[in-house]
């Protein structure tokens, strides 16, 4: 199968994709993921990940010395994985003959619209750090055999399919070590402030005020309204009312057209409240909204 370079993850986008996209949203998406199998000889150091991207390493055979910043120095052995954030400075070496498969993922992991990570820092409870390591439970081990060629240098490089597949093992390690094993496993990542544009944009529905928001972030009102304004280069509030329009729309669009599904998904109190911000911000009745948009 001939691939062609993209910008970022090299031959990653094949034009004959059998999603049939003319354009692969997938290669310029800053949330694209890869897997990868790497084998390496003793005394052999791991590459740097493409364009600093995080890494989860899982290594399946061999031990290995992983350095992250000037003073965590961390020896793995077999069936055990580490987390490596693209703002450490690390190494990998390797101490004896040693096979891993690398996830390499940038910035955040949604799914559903929603910030996954983000979702677990505001659930995951405070706790003395542990390094970033967790042992591979035998399900995960048979996830990457299912893979196949995909992780193979000339195997199956499909960009939505790498994305699949990341969602597919993430869901799998939040079942099995829990939001907070998994929250210190990624605490590098995890906060709100990684990526605060992604942050509000999928959890903003979850909250009906602005103080509650800034605390789902873990910051004061006054910081969030800061970072806020210096993010989207807008109040708050007039922006939320905007994305919630924007977001009826879509969700019309998409199929959804019975008035109590929508006024549960946006939180409407009653329909007399859906109708009037329909007509106050998108100008026209619920009814007149579908036949338009649908």
């Amino acid at each position: 199968m001939k691939q062609t370079e993209n910008s970022v993850w090299g031959g990653f986008h094949t034009p004959d994709c059998p999603a049939g996209c003319a354009t692969c949203s997938a290669e310029k998406d800053r949330f694209a993921a890869r897997f990868g199998r790497t084998r390496l000889t003793e005394g052999e150091t791991l590459p740097e990940a493409h364009y600093r991207s995080h890494r989860i390493l899982f290594l399946l055979t061999g031990r290995i010395h992983v350095r992250i910043g000037r003073n965590a120095d961390y020896e793995l052995t077999d069936r055990q994985c580490v987390f490596l954030a693209r703002k450490k400075d690390v190494s990998v070496r390797a101490l004896t003959d040693s096979e891993m498969v690398i996830l390499d993922f940038n910035n955040r992991i949604t799914l559903c619209h929603n910030d996954i990570l983000a979702g677990i820092a505001t659930r995951a409870t405070s706790r003395k750090a542990s390094p970033p390591i967790l042992p591979i439970v035998p399900e995960v081990l048979f996830f990457f055999r299912g893979l196949g060629p995909v992780l193979e240098p000339e195997g199956l490089h499909l960009p939505c399919y790498h994305v699949v597949k990341e969602y597919e093992l993430f869901l799998m390690m939040r079942y099995f070590y829990g939001a907070e094993e998994l929250g210190d496993f990624l605490r590098d990542v995890i906060r709100p402030k990684d990526d605060f544009r992604l942050f509000v944009l999928s959890t903003y529905h979850q909250a009906e005020h602005l103080n509650e928001l800034a605390q789902m972030a873990n910051m004061s009102e006054s910081a969030f309204i800061r970072r806020f304004r210096e993010t989207f280069g807008e109040p708050y509030h007039s922006w939320r009312v905007k994305q919630k329009a924007a977001d009826i729309i879509q969700a019309i669009r998409d199929g959804i057209r019975s008035n109590d599904e929508l006024i549960r998904l946006f939180r409407f109190k009653s329909y007399l409240a859906f109708y009037r911000f329909c007509q106050r911000h998108m100008h026209c009745s619920p009814s007149a909204l579908k036949t338009k948009y649908s």
